[in-house]
């Protein structure tokens, strides 16, 4: 079984070696063939240069006075100096070929990341810790880059060294250097084993690396410095990275002393097999069975081959340790997209516009329980609908959905009569326009923070400036130094905004889409604004309802009184409908939490 497993390890470890090869030559095929050919040629002149000093050797100790007027000594000379000078310049214009291909790698994934991204339409795949951590394991790592390209390089430079060592030393001995080779390559394995359970292998260390990571980064993070600070967090979080890296250190020593014994006893039975044949080619040295040169090139040539081997399997041993990056990469490339349900298992018998939802299921993943379960329900076109419940009712995870940020597990969901799933995802994202409670601020200009709601009119001034009224954004420029034009947030020494600022901004951004959107959703929308700027974007909300299907998830129950139709949710289902006056004649929970509402402004 082991066996096997070995041989599956090395095949996939051959095959994602491949991979990265072909994403060098997709990356920059002129700077990677450059590369590759100035490690070849470095490769083949150090055996070249001990070959030709055992030739000048072999000359002197025969006749050292011949040597000056021999034509080939000369031109051996010759050609050994300009060896040795070409070898000198190849490092320079190597290293600067080598930085230029880890630039334009890294462009390529994260071009190649990127558009992955896009093609990803569920958002579960993005709350996904553990791939969220794997991602960005392989995103602006420069030295893992570096270092794999170096290890690329060194395997193919060792594979030279390695037939030139053999070829030659086989002339000599020809046991010798096959019985190197096989004493050589069982140490090499257990540490790509080793290295392999001890970086990747193991749950309980990638835990702890994870448990590690997160332990330092919390007194770091900008988000979180306000509450670090007021409770003193730092040293708390101090101690428990501490603690942390000591377990992982304890457990990373067993494997590393196991290597070392490992180590010793192969190194010295290669150390054993060098010896005795260099003891060997000594010997028949002084019975004038082969050249002092002779001997010369066996030394040389040993240590070649030595070389050769470590360059050669240093992409396996050490790639046991750092491909984990690779495999991330590769793995997150070949996601695939969730299986769609189908949409011919339940058929719409609503004819009205508008959403609607039949035997609809939905649980986050990694977890049991449904967090929405709706066995009908309508939400019309043409008037404002609103979403409220308690925090935990469903109310976001439902508009997600409707937004096809995240596919049912059971169940159909359809607009106009259409099922969600047969609507191609683009061109159905282009019918929404949305503001999410945890809404993005980008470190931009604000116009482009604008803009961003439709790209395609990211410059058009005019488009922006409508939004910007919509969205009472324009009340705004007078505190910005640049105006439209103005750097946003601290990253990039920009002008930071309050709370209700940024939100208006988002909820300009998506107004830029309300010409061509159908369906407009907003959670959340005025949680920062003030009463005045609320009743605006209302008004502005009402006037936008004719035709389009508007949607409000609010806590604020007098904002829901002004909808044309009320949902009320509780622990993921509908348990009550219809108007505020609907709704309050029932007397229900709807009615218990706008009478409490009520009262604290009474």
């Amino acid at each position: 079984m082991k066996s096997l497993n070995k041989v599956y390890h090395t095949y996939k470890f051959t095959r994602e070696t491949l991979t990265s090869l072909k994403m060098l030559w997709k990356a920059d095929k002129v700077g990677f063939t450059y590369i590759m050919l100035i490690k070849i040629l470095e490769s083949i002149i150090q055996p070249l240069l001990i070959w030709l000093s055992t030739k000048v050797i072999d000359d002197l100790s025969k006749d050292p006075a011949a040597l000056l007027n021999s034509n080939f000594t000369f031109w051996i000379i010759i050609t050994f100096i300009i060896l040795t000078i070409t070898a000198d310049l190849f490092n320079p214009f190597f290293e600067v070929k080598k930085r230029l291909l880890v630039a334009k790698l890294q462009m390529y994934i994260d071009v190649l990341i990127m558009k992955k991204a896009n093609t990803l339409e569920s958002l579960e795949f993005f709350e996904d810790k553990e791939l969220y951590n794997k991602i960005r394991s392989f995103r602006n790592n420069e030295y893992w880059i570096t270092m794999w390209i170096d290890l690329i390089m060194k395997s193919f430079g060792g594979t030279v060294k390695i037939i030139a060592s053999v070829a030659l030393l086989f002339s000599l001995l020809p046991w010798y250097p096959f019985l190197l080779l096989v004493v050589s390559i069982p140490k090499l394995i257990k540490e790509v084993n080793l290295n392999q359970a001890t970086f990747e292998g193991r749950p309980e260390l990638m835990e702890l690396r994870r448990r590690a990571e997160y332990y330092t980064s919390v007194p770091l993070l900008p988000q979180l410095a306000q509450e670090v600070k007021l409770f003193h967090l730092t040293p708390f979080f101090k101690e428990k990275y501490v603690k942390t890296v000591q377990k992982l250190s304890a457990t990373l020593s067993k494997d590393q002393r196991k290597l070392a014994v490992h180590s010793l006893l192969w190194g010295l039975i290669q150390s054993c097999v060098i010896s005795f044949s260099i003891i060997f080619i000594i010997y028949s040295a002084i019975n004038n069975e082969v050249s002092i040169g002779s001997v010369v090139l066996f030394l040389g040539m040993t240590i070649q081959l030595c070389e050769g081997v470590n360059e050669y399997f240093a992409l396996i041993a050490i790639g046991a340790r750092e491909g984990r990056h690779l495999r991330n990469l590769l793995n997150f490339i070949q996601l695939p997209n969730p299986k769609r349900v189908n949409s011919s298992l339940v058929e719409s018998q609503e004819k009205d516009s508008g959403f609607y939802l039949s035997q609809v299921d939905f649980s986050y993943q990694n977890s049991e329980e449904s967090s929405l379960s709706i066995k009908k329900l309508h939400i019309p076109q043409g008037k404002i609908t609103a979403l409220v419940g308690e925090n935990g009712a469903g109310k976001t995870t439902l508009i997600k959905l409707l937004l096809r940020l995240y596919n049912p597990s059971q169940g159909s969901i359809y607009y106009n009569n259409k099922n969600l799933n047969d609507y191609d995802s683009t061109e159905y994202k282009k019918k929404c326009t949305a503001v999410l409670q945890d809404f993005v601020r980008y470190e931009m200009l604000l116009r482009e923070n604008i803009g961003l709601g439709d790209v395609k009119n990211i410059n058009n001034i005019h488009e922006i400036q409508l939004a910007s009224d919509k969205s009472n954004v324009k009340e705004l420029l007078p505190t910005l130094t640049d105006g439209y034009d103005t750097q946003l947030g601290k990253l990039f020494g920009g002008q930071e905004l309050s709370g209700g600022q940024w939100q208006r901004i988002a909820i300009g951004r998506a107004f830029m889409r309300d010409k061509e959107a159908e369906i407009l959703i907003f959670d959340e929308p005025t949680s920062a604004l003030d009463p005045y700027a609320e009743d605006e974007i209302l008004r502005v909300l009402s006037n936008l309802a004719d035709n389009k299907t508007v949607i409000i998830v609010t806590h604020r129950l007098s904002t829901a009184k002004l909808a044309n139709h009320i949902i009320y949710l509780d622990k993921g289902h509908v348990t009550e409908q219809g108007t505020h006056e609907e709704l309050i004649i029932k007397d229900g929970k709807y009615a218990e939490l706008y009478s409490i509402q009520a009262k604290k402004y009474s």
